[in-house]
């Protein structure tokens, strides 16, 4: 896939999470007073915003990062493994009262579920990026996603707004609030499920559902992107189609998969494609990040991408 010009590096700043994940393979999710042997347990890197990170550099980015950690083990060795991937460090903050973020992702046959401890993920407040906010002259993109505070994800959008920096929200963990930055979004990143939740305990069931969610696709063209699982991604065009990118192949991990995708979708705007060749190439940067486990560990370099057939 000759997609990426390999000598245009972006500048991608990401404003988010990260956390030391820890995964536990179940045969099936646990019910209240259940108590399941796991098949496997393990430590990855984790937190969308330290995803995207290492997702746009291995893209080929100059990606930054603006997070928080612990000082403690779990926090250098998240600093560690994010030097490695090339990704610019300056401006993760080491906090002094709370530990580094975890997570506690449950896998099983039925899919996913994670649990989100904070911990120094809390401390990364709007006041912290108006400190770094020359950080963000000479940017070509924003990613934020919704494991921070709603204070900083809205200071975030307001220097998107300020420096005229395209910025790109995946809004999961999603609340109702969020819907309203779509329209100030470059994209927006939702979940069919996290909406349909939402939907439901709005509505208190799911009549004119399907209506509902057309009509915001519509109403956000090639902005708002539903993320479907399995099943793929659906956006509006420009001209009100719904457009259904169809995976290829069945992906094998589904844990970073959004992530991926949100790289992805930066780094090809960022290269001036129009919106659905970049949803494409993201979509490949997504099914390729789910041929191994980890949602960092997986996410699939430049190279990897370039190899594809046209």
């Amino acid at each position: 896939m000759n997609f990426i010009n390999k000598d245009f590096h972006p500048k991608i700043i990401v404003v988010g999470s990260c956390s030391i994940d820890e995964i536990i393979s179940l045969p099936s999710f646990p019910t209240a007073g259940s108590t399941i042997i796991s098949q496997n347990f393990g430590f990855t890197y984790g937190g969308k915003g330290a995803n995207q990170a290492v997702g746009t550099a291995r893209l080929g980015a100059k990606s930054y990062f603006m997070g928080a950690v612990g000082q403690d083990p779990n926090g250098q060795q998240i600093l560690r493994h994010l030097k490695k991937d090339d990704v610019n460090i300056a401006y993760v903050i080491e906090s002094q009262d709370l530990p580094t973020g975890n997570a506690l992702v449950l896998e099983s046959p039925e899919g996913n579920s994670v649990l989100v401890e904070p911990g120094a993920n809390k401390n990364l407040t709007p006041h912290i990026l108006r400190e770094f906010k020359k950080a963000f002259y000479d940017t070509d993109f924003i990613l934020c996603q919704s494991e921070i505070s709603n204070k900083t994800i809205i200071e975030t959008f307001s220097i998107a707004e300020n420096f005229n920096i395209p910025i790109g929200f995946y809004a999961s963990p999603l609340q109702q609030p969020y819907l309203d930055f779509i329209s100030k979004s470059r994209f927006f990143l939702l979940k069919e499920k996290d909406f349909k939740d939402l939907y439901f305990n709005t509505h208190k069931g799911f009549q004119g559902y399907e209506s509902e969610l057309e009509n915001l696709l519509v109403r956000h063209p090639e902005k708002l992107v539903l993320l479907l699982g399995n099943s793929g991604k659906m956006f509006a065009s420009k001209n009100g189609i719904i457009q259904h990118l169809k995976p290829s192949r069945v992906p094998l991990y589904s844990l970073g998969m959004g992530d991926a995708f949100a790289s992805g979708l930066a780094v090809a705007l960022s290269h001036g494609h129009i919106f659905y060749d970049a949803c494409s190439f993201a979509q490949e940067v997504s099914f390729l990040a789910s041929r191994d486990k980890g949602a960092q560990d997986s996410l699939p370099k430049l190279r990897d991408l370039l190899a594809l057939p046209k």
